[in-house]
């Protein structure tokens, strides 16, 4: 019986450990996803604040030393949830702000700035 115990035991811990891979290969236990903020427009984008949606604050700038030059895009990644999104010019005057953007596991969320 005890033998029979065993053997079940170590098939359970091979598929276990076999499902589990899986989802890392696959990525079913990766929960981040990308908003890409597309520049459409004729401004330079030099500041990207990012904060989580419940946040009374902005969050740092995501660009550092980058810039969104007029038709470029910039892909930003981050955990599954909702963001609020700031975009700032040279002198860091506000452009325009989002808010509640949904960023879903493994997916874009585009923003297009005109």
């Amino acid at each position: 019986m005890k033998k029979i115990q065993r053997i079940l035991m170590l098939f359970l811990t091979v598929g276990l450990i076999m499902g589990l891979s899986s989802c890392f290969i696959l990525g079913g236990l990766d929960d981040t996803g990308f908003i890409v903020l597309d520049n459409q427009s004729d401004e330079t984008i030099y500041f990207m604040y990012v904060s989580n949606a419940s946040s009374m604050n902005w969050g740092d700038d995501v660009l550092g030393d980058d810039i969104i030059e007029p038709g470029d895009a910039y892909y930003l990644t981050l955990p599954a949830g909702y963001y609020d999104v700031q975009i700032a010019n040279f002198f860091n005057v506000e452009l325009d702000s989002l808010y509640n953007q949904l960023v879903l596991s493994g997916e874009s969320t585009i923003i297009t700035y005109y």
